[in-house]
């Protein structure tokens, strides 16, 4: 009985052996052919990014888990980690290159028992826009169109009804000598309004009140006049925040309440804090705590939208985003369960929080989500 175990045993132990084997064949099989990293997708809304600094050079050894380089994202500086072992042998993007698209190679990893100079050498042929060839359909036919005729505009070609004409605007008219059917009219049913005779005034040549059919001339600058302005490329962080701030403004409701408030007792705690323990709490640490026991209190404005589900989504905890200008723009990392943590915890988190942001040293879920701002 107990050899018949034994033997068992033995057969389970070698099955064991093999399985580990194979398996391992399996992971170095997968592994022989080099590694081509990606531009990755770092966030929800992020469409492309750039490389702001390699921190490998080609022809170094990288292992799982170095950093090979560190991603410009739509909101952050991320630091992108190798996922194989090898030697970089290839940088596909160079640093400050706008616009690589998620998907696109950025560098090749060699394994260790590869010539990286025969990897890189091959690789070259690579690109970041490096995709499938699309095939394009053929252009439709010509289509013979007849020329197109320009009907007169009736509009601007009738006189223009006189009862139209407010009182203030037919004065300033008279008092300067003009046809009122001689200008544009922007108000509503072409109605002349005090601003269009005020613009067509600016228009005209000093000392001449009534409308010339003689045309301006302007004169035109010189090629040798030097430019008075400077083209500032912008990052991809600076135009996905003009993006979502354009985007909030004109399709978000806004409302407006201002409220005035004491804070004597405020300074009073700070500097008792301060005598006392040492401790250094801000102003701004003490608002973001009342602000989540606010919203603790009132769930309804502690919520996100949901148009997908035509639902409002309350949210279990009070994280809140703070703005911390950076260098490479406005970033709001979030401060997890406000409503929950001290007041002195609070203000650690937040100076630690806004270190990291303005070295670029955030992590993906410190920027990510957060339920007010």
């Amino acid at each position: 009985m107990y050899c018949g175990v034994f033997r068992n045993f033995v057969l389970f132990g070698s099955l064991f052996k093999v399985g580990l084997r194979q398996r391992y064949l399996h992971i170095c099989r997968v592994s022989a052919s080099p590694f081509q990293v990606k531009m990755p997708s770092l966030s929800p809304t992020m469409e492309d990014g750039s490389i702001a600094q390699w921190t490998k050079k080609e022809g170094d050894s990288v292992s799982v888990g170095d950093v090979l380089c560190e991603v410009q994202t739509d909101k952050a500086v991320v630091a992108l980690e190798s996922e194989e072992d090898g030697i970089l042998a290839k940088i596909l993007v160079p640093e400050k290159m706008p616009n690589v698209k998620v998907g696109a190679f950025i560098a090749v990893i060699a394994t260790s028992d590869e010539d990286w100079k025969e990897v890189a050498a091959s690789a070259a042929t690579l690109s970041p826009t490096t995709q499938q060839p699309k095939i394009s359909a053929p252009p439709p036919p010509a289509v013979e169109t007849a020329p197109k005729v320009l009907q007169p505009d009736v509009a601007a070609s009738a006189p223009r009804d006189s009862s139209r004409i407010g009182p203030a605007v037919r004065l300033l008219l008279q008092s300067h000598g003009l046809d009122g059917a001689a200008i544009p009219a922007s108000g509503p049913h072409g109605t002349l309004l005090k601003e269009d005779v005020l613009s067509y005034l600016t228009t005209q040549p000093s000392g001449s009140q009534a409308p010339s059919s003689e045309q301006v001339v302007v004169a035109v600058p010189s090629g040798s006049t030097p430019a008075l302005f400077t083209d500032i490329p912008l990052t991809t962080m600076r135009m996905t925040i003009a993006k979502r701030l354009t985007q909030s403004k004109t399709t978000i409701p806004h409302g407006f309440v201002r409220s005035v408030a004491s804070l004597d007792k405020i300074m009073d705690m700070r500097k008792q804090l301060k005598d006392r323990a040492g401790l250094k709490i801000s102003v701004n640490d003490m608002i973001i705590k009342a602000t989540a026991l606010g919203l603790r209190l009132v769930p309804e404005l502690n919520a996100l939208a949901d148009p997908a589900n035509n639902s409002c989504r309350t949210q279990p905890s009070v994280d809140i985003c703070m703005a911390v200008a950076t260098p490479a723009g406005l970033i709001t990392p979030i401060l997890q369960n406000v409503d929950r943590t001290p007041v002195t915890q609070l203000s650690v988190m937040a100076t630690n929080l806004a270190k990291r942001a303005r070295d670029g040293k955030l992590q993906l879920h410190e920027f990510q989500g957060g339920s007010f701002t």
